[in-house]
């Protein structure tokens, strides 16, 4: 899918009783890579993280996930917002 290697994945599963989250690993490590071109230097193919990248933000701002930056310091969690151009922080903790 995306990452430092071919087998990243994402742990999904939709809940209509609990909040939709979604860890976000290597495809946005961190709140300052939400920008679609903002892609981890040894990524192994960038392109298809790029597109990867581009429908999971779609989906997750449309839906409102709350998304986990699990290399973020400062912003452990946060919403996504896409604001006509790019994709951006809303909410976050």
């Amino acid at each position: 899918m995306c990452g430092a290697n071919a087998a990243t994945t994402l742990p999904w599963r939709p809940s209509r009783r609990f909040i939709p989250t979604i860890p976000l690993a290597d495809l946005v490590p961190t709140a300052a890579h939400l920008p679609l071109p903002w892609i981890m230097g040894y990524d192994v193919e960038p392109m298809v993280t790029l597109e990867t990248k581009r429908r999971i933000l779609k989906s997750a701002a449309e839906q409102q996930w709350l998304v986990v930056f699990e290399h973020d310091a400062e912003t452990p969690w946060g919403r996504v917002v896409h604001d006509g151009k790019g994709y951006g922080l809303g909410e976050a903790r």
